[in-house]
């Protein structure tokens, strides 16, 4: 019998690159798409222009900030024997107002995980967050040691500490995490880090953080490097996750597992700019400036004349990741993360050929 796949986030960046990983694997995959007589199309077009099977993707009608994640009762009872559910929906904006980021990224968790809980034969629940939600020490100054018995009043201090998106990012993970564990659903967390173009041939479509700091230093607006002489932003090809994540439900694993995808050999932030500038032809941008007083700056409501939003500054820091589990599993799964070096440079190559930097692209 044939598996049922769902995959939200199928059109985004990491999504559509998920979905021609599963389609290479003999997945039928199904996605939730806003308009699919527009997006299935184009998503099939992509996916088939990449060497895989377009007509293996079916898509339904839904959308993750409407009640019931707009699903009508007959789409839900097809949706009702799923064998694996890839969580990558979300909406990825900076200045988000906290409605809107609770209503996309946090609500629709719990109706996706009684699809799970329903399904008689599930077998496993991936979620994919960000490296961030790995980072032992940060939850512990945020008080997410314990989330079992966090109120919405804590939720809500978060969201004016961390800005709406980063909040609502921690609040969907362990509410969701909660859930399925109180069910007994097994599931794999996927947390990878500033995730950039593919490692050969640099295709990107995201504009998020680390890009939104290279395209200021493309354009020769960045005065300084945000952070310390030790701070980085670990960075990772869109290719990698996308293999890692698909392969990962193919292994035996423990019930609850999480992975961290980085690469630890990505150099300090200061040094990575610096490589970029030379790809680029412009000044290497020497000076640094404190993360905390480019937060002040934004606190005082003068946000609009930083070169960066402050929400992003977060996940710049000198802290470090344990990775022996993903390098554990990349080892039984046989493949390698690509060689820095390399993949950057591709990637590079890529921005400048390509249209993204000319401003095509907004966040």
């Amino acid at each position: 019998m044939k598996k049922k796949t769902l995959v939200t986030g199928a059109t985004g960046f990491i999504g559509r690159w998920l979905v021609l990983e599963l389609i290479n694997q003999g997945h039928t995959v199904i996605t939730l798409m806003r308009n699919p007589d527009v997006q299935l199309p184009i998503l099939k077009t992509w996916v088939t222009e990449r060497g895989g099977n377009g007509d293996q993707i079916l898509a339904v009608r839904g959308d993750l900030s409407e009640e019931k994640l707009g699903l009508t009762e007959y789409d839900l009872s097809c949706l009702s024997d799923l064998s694996y559910l890839f969580h990558l929906g979300a909406v990825m904006k900076w200045n988000l107002d906290i409605t809107t980021a609770r209503e996309v990224n946090v609500r629709p968790i719990k109706l996706l995980a009684e699809l799970a809980g329903q399904s008689p034969n599930f077998e496993r629940f991936v979620l994919m967050t960000g490296f961030m939600i790995s980072n032992k020490k940060r939850q512990e100054k945020l008080g997410l040691s314990d989330t079992t018995q966090l109120t919405d009043s804590h939720w809500m201090s978060l969201y004016k500490r961390l800005g709406s998106y980063e909040a609502s990012k921690f609040e969907s993970h362990f509410k969701l995490l909660n859930q399925l564990k109180d069910t007994a659903i097994p599931y794999t967390v996927i947390n990878p880090g500033a995730v950039i173009g593919h490692s050969v041939t640099g295709e990107i479509n995201q504009y998020d953080s680390i890009v939104s700091m290279i395209h200021e230093l493309y354009k020769g607006n960045l005065p300084a490097i945000p952070g310390s002489k030790k701070d980085w932003l670990p960075v990772i090809p869109v290719d990698f996750v996308a293999k890692f994540t698909a392969k990962i439900i193919n292994y035996e694993q423990g019930k609850d597992q999480q992975y961290t995808l980085i690469d630890e050999t990505t150099p300090d932030l200061a040094s990575m700019m610096a490589t970029l500038s030379n790809a680029f032809h412009t000044p290497i941008v020497k000076r640094r400036i404190p993360i905390k007083l480019l937060k002040a700056i934004a606190k005082m409501g003068l946000e609009r004349f930083l070169p960066l939003p402050s929400e992003p500054l977060s996940f710049i820091s000198c802290d470090k990741y344990d990775i022996d589990n993903t390098k554990f599993m990349t080892a039984k799964m046989g493949i390698a993360p690509p060689r820095f070096e390399e993949y950057v440079q591709n990637f590079t190559k890529y921005l400048i050929t390509s249209s993204f930097l000319q401003g095509e692209i907004n966040q």
